[in-house]
């Protein structure tokens, strides 16, 4: 559909074969649920609370998961952008203790001349103007702690489509947040720092790339 592939799988029987995956796997270290995580989550209840009552080799101890480099070019790390409506966007811009620099002032509308190497640069939109944030020594490690730190006493909207931003914050009191994308050569730096990163941080593909998942028959006790 729409040219997204497809995927094939078969069984693999040999147990040398699967020796040898599994100390591959072992080799890697850390391994991070990237979607999926509340199934997984799920799964692993489920078989902690049935696993005395049946055989070791019961197929409620395994889950089908996908293993993918985070390097793999096919693996993007999309940013999830945030809205809020209803309320004074001026009032709001208010509360942040940062630098305020409108659009003009940018070049190409995207990076300052005066931004700081060390800092965080939050895009916003209204109805009548689209500027910049800019935080000199944020107190947290990504844009989105920074942001969320002001915005989570509000209603927040969660969007991927930038383009849905810019539409609603153009509304009446509206304002939209325009986030970057984490990059994935600290991601792993990141998780050991912080161990949970904060809640809509990043998506894994763009929003339409949601449909394709892999499913698997329901387990029964």
């Amino acid at each position: 559909m729409e040219d997204g592939g497809h995927i094939k799988g078969f069984k693999i029987s040999d147990r040398n074969v699967l020796e040898e995956i599994s100390k591959k796997i072992e080799s890697f270290g850390i391994l991070l649920a990237g979607d999926g995580n509340h199934s997984l989550a799920a799964a692993k209840s489920f078989w902690e609370t049935i696993k005395k009552t049946v055989p070791d080799n019961h197929p409620a101890r395994y889950a089908l998961v996908e293993l993918v480099n985070i390097h793999d070019p096919g693996l993007t790390f999309e940013p999830i952008h945030r809205l809020v409506r209803g309320i004074n966007p001026e009032k709001l811009l208010e509360r942040f203790d940062a630098k305020i620099v409108e659009s003009s002032l940018f070049n190409s509308g995207t990076e300052c001349e005066n931004k700081p190497e060390a800092g965080h640069s939050i895009e916003f939109i209204t109805k009548n103007r689209r500027g910049f944030l800019i935080f000199d020594k944020p107190k947290h490690d990504l844009e989105v702690e920074t942001l969320d730190e002001i915005i989570d006493d509000y209603a927040v909207e969660y969007e991927h489509d930038p383009e849905v931003v810019e539409k609603l914050g153009k509304e009446p009191e509206s304002i939209g947040f325009f986030l970057p994308p984490l990059k994935r050569n600290e991601f792993f730096a990141l998780i050991k720092k912080k161990g949970i990163l904060p809640r809509k941080s990043f998506s894994l593909g763009k929003e339409n790339e949601k449909r394709y998942y892999i499913e698997a028959r329901r387990i029964m006790q």
